[in-house]
């Protein structure tokens, strides 16, 4: 038998199982082959580092127990045994400058006090690059919510209601607390134990419950896997602070119109979407226009190396667009990743054959934190609205992906923001908004859902797409079946924003020249025009072999289909934008969709140049 104790040491519970004296390999899976010195704190009987040592040549392990039996078996198997409290022990370890690169906290920090300050001393005794394992009850598991449903809390000898708990950990909780301690967590294992008895009907009474967090519930332990980190979130002692690294100088501002032809996406997760303190799923593509191999993706948070993560996955899509990029057809990636709650920033780097590397993207993490609120309300508002059928995404975006579509909604708002702040324009001053080209609705529905109040249009030629928009999106947003020449069904000055988003890039000059004369007619004067266009990048990609004449005279079309269609394309040069839309003052241009030279997520149309024009007062 063992006993387990509380913070009464006159109090003990008996156990007629001693669990410690076995292996947990759920838990030991991930201590690291290469590990040469382990810290098992609480280790028991010992079972569990002795397996690690069995299979680790060379590994020494020191074990902390207060339980002087359960101490007496671990000598028999472990290096060295420490009796005595695992705070008082990490202590005496610190003073005299003991180093480990492996640390085991299975199932201990909940037994102590202060868990925080046990996993920051840990943190100081560790070398550069150690892993930390740490397990931990769950107290969302359905068991112990039920029983607080029913008005109930029984502690009991051992397990999740163990009498011996001073601390109760949730997925987030155990995460926090590592953070604090100067821990980044790589990983966050959901173990799930045996399933609770009749558990099916209770969780079926609570399948429509908002936000209901069904992994957690059907989670018995926890398990966590953390690295020291070099920036420190809060203000345990003992861990020394770092500034948040900070953004990648902007590249040279000479030839802002020919960029590197890098093309990197981010497809998940998109802002939205993205989880604190769990594990996230990211997804994407990485490709060198200029026919490179990309060899991964390295990622870091707030400096700190997460991996590099492999971008040689299939692409079918690609191949057909991009048949000039040998790498096109395996260039996408898929990875996991642990976001902390109180990260900065996740930055992402092409590393290519050779080895040499170069940034791509920096994930805002404190700024989507920052309006984690108002995303989520514009999500809600979002998943309320009808959903177009893959068809209908096929003829506005040329793929049938509709979760993409509806995905994209939101940051398009956010972005559609963005720009116009950056060219010094109030996106919030706009009361009347036109979306020329509307398709079925998805970029006035971001308007839509950021200001009901506002006074929306859309327009398009294509009959089909404006009939599915009027019976499927809100009464208040306005849609017209239009021509595809001038005149449009409006007064002079109706609108004080016209979004142009993937329109321009479909007609022909002659079309564009009368297009640009009618939008300033139906825009009020100080009015902004927020327009997308295919620059060099796309000349590059799809017809480098007329780059000479782009670059001679400004612009070049594609005439391979009717006016409108999306075989035909035309490629514009800031220059030839002057001279097309004369009645307007250039006010903002964002070469690929960057601001201030760094690529954001979800930009408006894929890789356009991205516009913002004002009408002349």
């Amino acid at each position: 038998a063992s006993v387990q104790k509380g913070s009464d040491p006159a109090f003990g519970a008996f156990v007629f199982d001693d669990p410690s004296v076995r292996e947990r390999a759920e838990i030991t899976r991930h201590i690291p082959a290469g590990a040469r010195r382990l810290l098992d704190v609480g280790c028991g009987s010992g079972g569990s580092s002795a397996g690690i040592k069995s299979r680790v040549a060379d590994l020494r392990v020191v074990g902390i127990e207060s339980d002087r039996a359960a101490a007496g078996c671990a000598r028999g198997l472990l290096d060295e045994v420490l009796v005595g409290d695992a705070p008082r022990v990490l202590e005496d370890l610190a003073r005299e400058g003991r180093r480990f690169d492996a640390f085991l906290f299975a199932d201990v920090l909940e037994h102590l006090e202060d868990p925080v300050r046990a996993l920051s001393v840990a943190r100081s005794l560790a070398e550069p690059g150690a892993t930390l394992v740490a397990s931990v009850p769950n107290a969302g598991h359905l068991s112990l919510v039920r029983d607080l449903v029913l008005g109930r809390f029984d502690p009991v000898p051992a397990g999740l209601a163990d009498a011996g708990h001073l601390r109760w950990f949730t997925k987030g909780s155990l995460a926090d607390a590592l953070e604090e301690a100067g821990w980044r967590v790589v990983s966050l294992e959901s173990w799930p134990g045996a399933a609770a008895p009749e558990s099916a009907g209770f969780l079926a009474g609570l399948e429509r419950w908002p936000g209901l967090d069904s992994e957690s519930l059907r989670t018995y332990q926890w398990i966590a896997v953390a690295r020291p980190a070099s920036v420190r979130i809060g203000n345990s002692p003992g861990v020394s602070r770092k500034s948040p690294c900070e953004p990648p100088p902007d590249p040279e501002p000479a030839r802002a119109e020919n960029q590197d032809l890098f093309l990197f996406s981010l497809d998940a997760p998109l802002s939205q979407e993205l989880q604190f303190g769990a594990v996230n799923r990211f997804r994407g593509m990485v490709l060198d226009g200029q026919g490179k191999i990309v060899r991964c993706l390295r990622v870091s948070i707030d400096g700190e190396g997460v991996g590099e993560f492999p971008t040689d996955r299939p692409s079918e899509d690609l191949p057909r667009h991009l048949p000039r990029l040998p790498a096109a057809g395996n260039c996408r990636f898929d990875f996991e990743a642990f976001v902390p709650t109180g990260g900065d920033a996740i930055d992402f780097e092409a590393v290519w054959q050779d080895g040499r590397a170069q940034h791509l993207l920096r994930f805002d993490l404190a700024e989507i934190r920052a309006s984690s609120a108002r995303l989520q309300a514009m999500r809600g508002a979002l998943a309320a609205l009808a959903s177009p059928s893959a068809d209908i995404v096929f003829l506005t975006q040329g793929h049938r992906d509709v979760a993409a579509y509806e995905g994209s909604i939101i940051p398009g708002l956010v972005n559609a923001k963005r720009y116009l702040a950056a060219a010094g324009v109030d996106p919030d001053r706009f009361a009347g908004v036109l979306d020329f080209g509307c398709g079925s609705g998805r970029i006035l529905t971001g308007w839509h859902l950021d200001r009901r109040e506002r006074d929306l249009f859309g327009c398009d030629t294509n009959p089909r797409l404006i009939d599915w928009a009027r019976e499927n999106l809100p009464a208040s947003l306005h849609f017209d079946r239009t021509p595809a020449l001038p005149p449009l069904p409006y007064p002079d000055g109706r609108f004080d924003l016209i979004c142009a988003i993937s329109v321009f890039t479909h007609l022909r000059f002659p079309s564009q020249e009368l297009w640009a004369k009618e939008l300033a007619r139906v825009l009020t004067p100080g009015g902004a025009l927020l327009l997308t266009l295919h620059g060099s990048l796309y000349v590059n990609l799809f017809v480098p072999e007329k780059l000479e004449e782009f670059e001679s005279i400004g612009h070049i079309e594609i005439e391979s289909g009717v006016d409108g269609a999306n075989e035909s394309a035309s490629f514009h040069q800031g220059r030839a934008v002057r001279e097309l839309f004369r009645e307007f003052e250039m006010i903002g241009h964002f070469p690929v969709g960057r601001i201030k030279g760094h690529r954001i997520l979800s930009p408006l149309a894929a890789f356009q140049d991205v516009y913002v024009l004002q009408r002349a007062g």
